[in-house]
């Protein structure tokens, strides 16, 4: 009687194809496991911030972006104003974004994050001397620089879709933006085990 591996023959491509596949699995569930962890962490780290009356992290952008704490006071007062940057929001990132100081300077940072979901364009007023903006999210939850540089390459992604004069409908979606920041992950972290 002959065993399996004697029945079918396996091939070293095929062998490493299952190295590979196994190697993305592995990763998709770390990538999981960390998010749900960052999730509960940063609930439970936003909610002793909130008892404390502190602060939340947010992104400050000017040209480029870095991470900033807002006071919690500061946090309501942009997240009243109402202005939601709509790409992101479609996408399940529901942020809210406020000048600091408008007709300072351009800030393409924050006119990327207005463009509108119909046309790619961002509003006038967002498009020239925005100024340095804060950003937030809406639900008080930690928003960080690296968070900031997935949605803006999200983003820029999908300029790049308006740019060939196609609309990206049906890349407006929240499983699309995962799909696209799973792999962002899965090849930050190729790129560093290299």
């Amino acid at each position: 009687m002959q065993t399996a591996n004697q029945c079918f023959k396996v091939s070293s491509d095929q062998e490493d194809i299952r190295k590979v596949i196994d190697e993305a699995v592995s990763a998709q569930d770390s990538w999981l496991q960390m998010q749900q962890e960052a999730k509960q962490k940063s609930e439970k780290g936003l909610a002793e911030l909130k008892a404390k009356g502190a602060s939340v992290y947010g992104v400050l952008t000017n040209g480029g972006w870095k991470t900033t704490l807002v006071s919690v006071k500061e946090w309501k007062k942009i997240v009243s104003q109402n202005t939601t940057p709509l790409v992101p929001a479609k996408c399940g990132v529901h942020l809210a974004i406020r000048q600091e100081k408008p007709g300072a300077n351009d800030n393409q940072t924050a006119t990327w994050l207005m463009v509108d979901p119909a046309s790619g364009l961002a509003p006038s007023s967002w498009q020239s001397m925005v100024g340095p903006a804060t950003v937030v999210r809406v639900d008080g939850r930690p928003y960080t620089k690296d968070d900031h540089t997935v949605v803006h390459d999200w983003i820029s992604f999908l300029l790049d879709v308006w740019g060939s004069e196609k609309r990206p409908t049906g890349l407006l979606k929240v499983y699309q933006f995962q799909r696209f920041a799973y792999k962002k992950y899965v090849d930050s972290k190729l790129n560093n085990s290299v």
